[in-house]
Formats: structure tokens, sequence, C-alpha cells
């Protein structure tokens, strides 16, 4: 494949060169002016009327080859996927029909020519010899257009086949391998790689850039991202959730970079996980895939990182999905995830989250996003479900346990420093001998996780502020919400 595109180029190079030595220079001039302005006009028609082809090519996808009625809700319903998969098929698409589109204006142009040079009458100059020459120099830039135009499709296809195969390290003994790897060395051609470096590139690049939203995609950049995201997602699936160590950490790291550098997946992929996270909110499916099951310890996280990933959005799924990485490998460095399948202990759970250091690192990796403060929250609230287990899940508190109530809330109000900080090591110790005195069966670890997350549900002003019975109204609704398991 490398000889025969070699072959071609010189061809194109020698049939350049000959027939501007028979033009001579003023016609070999007029026709390099022609072919120039083939180029810009197959330019500017591969990226405006690609647009209108990309957009009535899914229009036809839509009404013949997808079937499936809740594919189409969804494509209908996310007019940001409309416009990134639009803009995709506008990259991948632009340099053939810039190709195509050059070829039909050679033609035409090749009629302009020759009106061009019978009506203003151009001639060579008189020095045969030395018009025939300048001809063939001509002749030979004419010639290089045409080896530059074939250059765009076929070393930027070849550059992005090779990228594939580098990316996804697929083995060299495999069918798609070697098929790539031949596709890529036609790229490598002498003159072809020439061609391509001098302008084929920046044609390239220019042709498969595209503007979406209020910045641009480029091609090749987003086919390495969306190609190391499927990598890194293939890690995932090795080994069953409670089982995962130190490269799926580092794997879900990757991805939330690999998202980040991907203008176009970080616009698909905001409105799918949006999307995904509302229908798994409400316990609905999602293209036939069910929300997994874990447990309700599992589910108090999971809802409140679904919660903040339905409304991630093109500016804030890298950083989210940054701070949901950073949690992930926090809770597999701590080996928290085999106490969240399968029901989990929620005893463990506690004691483990209440260890010396590892809900004070998940509060820290959590606090660099606000929109994170639901996970935070989330993490604590596993405490006050281990309370309301040992109350019973009563009904009412303020009926069943109001002095309970009463206690912990004088609890919060003692806990106000001089600053009006909640101090949460005083509240813990104040929690502690208020359940020791109503016969609560909580051990330390426990009693941490709730008094971590009874001092997020309040600020010191507003203890001093309100009432011993508002502060007894608010704990009863949180601990009722918190604590209580969805129906």
């Amino acid at each position: 494949m490398k000889l025969l595109m070699t072959a071609v180029c010189l061809v194109l190079l020698g049939l350049g060169a000959f027939f501007g030595l028979i033009r001579r220079s003023n016609r070999s001039l007029v026709r390099l002016a022609t072919l120039l302005l083939s180029v810009a006009g197959a330019f500017f028609i591969a990226r405006v009327a690609v647009g209108n082809a990309a957009a009535y090519a899914l229009e036809y996808a839509k009404a013949n080859w997808i079937n499936d009625p809740e594919i189409l809700s969804y494509i209908e319903q996310n007019p940001a996927l409309v416009d990134a998969l639009i803009a995709f098929a506008r990259m991948l698409i632009a340099p053939i029909i810039f190709f195509v589109s050059y070829l039909a204006l050679r033609t035409v142009s090749f009629v302009v020519y020759k009106l061009i040079c019978f009506i203003f009458r151009v001639k060579g100059p008189r020095l045969l010899g030395l018009g025939r020459l300048a001809g063939a120099g001509v002749g030979l830039l004419c010639g290089f257009i045409g080896v530059l135009v074939l250059v765009v499709p076929v070393c930027g296809y070849s550059a992005l086949a090779s990228d594939i195969v580098d990316q996804l390290e697929i083995a060299e003994d495999h069918p798609v391998a070697a098929y790539t790897h031949t596709i890529a060395s036609v790229g490598e051609a002498p003159v072809a790689s020439l061609a391509f470096r001098v302008g084929g590139e920046k044609l390239f690049e220019g042709l498969t850039t595209v503007e979406l939203g209020e910045g641009e995609a480029m091609l090749r950049e987003e086919a390495n991202a969306i190609l190391a995201l499927i990598d890194h997602a293939g890690v995932l699936s090795e080994v069953p959730i409670e089982s995962y160590g130190t490269a799926q950490s580092e794997a879900v790291m990757l991805m939330a970079d690999d998202v980040g550098n991907s203008f176009m997946v970080s616009h698909i992929g905001s409105g799918l996980l949006a999307t995904v996270s509302n229908r798994w909110l409400a316990n609905d499916s999602f293209l036939g895939i069910e929300r997994p099951a874990m447990g309700e310890n599992a589910d108090i996280i999971v809802n409140a990182m679904l919660g903040v990933l339905s409304t991630s959005n093109a500016d804030n799924i890298d950083d989210d999905l940054r701070s949901v990485a950073e949690v992930f490998g926090l809770m597999v460095e701590c080996e928290i995830f085999p106490l969240l399948v399968d029901g989990g202990d929620p005893d463990a759970l506690a004691a483990k989250l209440a260890t010396h250091g590892v809900l004070e690192g998940l509060y820290e990796v959590l606090e660099h996003n606000p929109r994170m403060l639901p996970l935070k929250q989330a993490f604590a609230e596993l405490g006050i479900r281990i309370l309301m287990d040992e109350l019973g899940l009563p009904d009412n508190l303020k009926d069943s346990h109001g002095e309970l109530l009463s206690d912990v809330g004088d609890a919060l109000v003692n806990a106000v420093d001089a600053e009006n900080n909640i101090n949460v090591d005083v509240l813990k110790t104040e929690v502690a001998d208020v359940m020791e005195k109503h016969g609560i069966g909580l051990d330390d670890s426990a009693v941490k996780l709730v008094s971590e997350s009874i001092a997020q549900e309040f600020t010191g002003e507003e203890l001093k502020a309100l009432s011993d019975a508002e502060i007894v109204d608010r704990l009863a609704n949180y601990l009722h919400t918190a604590g209580t398991p969805a129906a």
C-alpha cells in the first residue's frame, strides 16, 4: 500500500509537470489559480454542506434504523445530544466530502480555465524554452495540489487508524491490528507524508474541527479521548465490585480525566449521566439497564451520588467525576466496597467510616467541590440509619422519644463555641452521654457518624436563634427523613 501511494503521488506530480510543459507558464498560472479556487470551494462545501448531510443522515437513521422508542425519545428530548451526534458525523465525513467536491470542482475549473484563456487570449511567452520550463514548474505545483487533496483523507484517516490501534492496545497478530497497520502505512509513503506535513494536516484539522456549544471539538482529540475512556472502563468489568482495588481506582480517575479531555464526551456524557441518574433515582431502567441492587447502606450513598450527577452539565461534569473518582479511590483504599454489597453490615460499615482518618478523608475530598455536599452528608447519614434502627423506626419521634430529642438539642447548643462553630468533638462527647442516659446501644463509631450528621444540619447561629421546641422539630424531621429506609 505504501508503494502504491508513492506511485500515485509521483504520477500526479509527473502529469502536472508534463501538462505544465505543454501549456507553458502563463496558461499554467491560470490553471494553478483555478485549482486553488477548487480547493477553497471544496473546503467551503465540506464545512457547510456536510452539516446538512449529517443532519439528514441522523433523521434517516431515526426513521429507518432506530426502532427502540426509548432511544428515539431520548434523542428527541436531548437537543445537545443531537448537536453532538451531528458534529461528530460532520467531523468524520468532512474529508471525504472535501475530496469528492474537489474532483467535481476540478472538472468545472478546467472549463473555466479554457474560457479564460480563450477570452483573454492567454498565451505562453516568446522565449519558448524558458516558458515551457517555467510552465513545467508551475505544473509541478498543480500536481502537488492534487497530491495535497489526496492525502487529506488518506493520511488523515490512516493517522486516526493508527491512534485506534495504539489506544486500544490491540495485539499485533490480531486481524484488526494487521488491517489497521496496513491502512496506517499508506500515510507513511514519502511524498504523501511530506504533503501531509506541508499542508494536508492543517486542512484535515480544519475539516474535522467543529464548533460545539461555546467551544470546539477536533476529531483526533475526541477519538483518542473516547478510545481511552472505553479502555479504562473495561478495567471496571474485570472483577466484581467488592474486589475493586488499585487498578479500578486508577481507572475511574483516568475516566474522569478522559471526559475532561473531550469536549464532545462532556456534552454527550453530561446529558446521559443526568438522564440515567434521574431514571435510577425513580427506580426506572434506562435503555433496559436496571439500577444495580447494592443494599440499603449503599443506596444512601448511591442516591446522593445520583442526585449530584442528575444536575451535571458540560461545564461541571469533569469536576463532578473527578470528585466522585477521588471518593471511589478512598473507598477502595479503605476497603469500604465489600461492606456495601449484598446489604452489608451497618455496624461494620459505621466502624470502618469512623476509623481515624476515613471519614475525615472523605470529607476533605468532597470539600473541594461544593456540589458534593449531598454525598458528604450521605456518609454521615449512615449513622442516623443505625440510630433509627435502634429506636425501632418510630413514625413520630416527638411522641415516642421527645426527651431524647430535647437532650440531643441541648447537646448541639452546648457544642457551639465562641466563634459560633459547632465543635464536633464536644458534640460527640455530649451525644455519647445522651445515648448512655437513654439506654441506646450505639458504639463510638456510630455516635461519631450521628454527631457528624446532625452537625451538618445546623449552624451555630441557628442554634442560638432557634427555640428549644424549634430545634426539636428540626431534629425530628431530619432524623425521620435521613434514617427511614425508602419504600
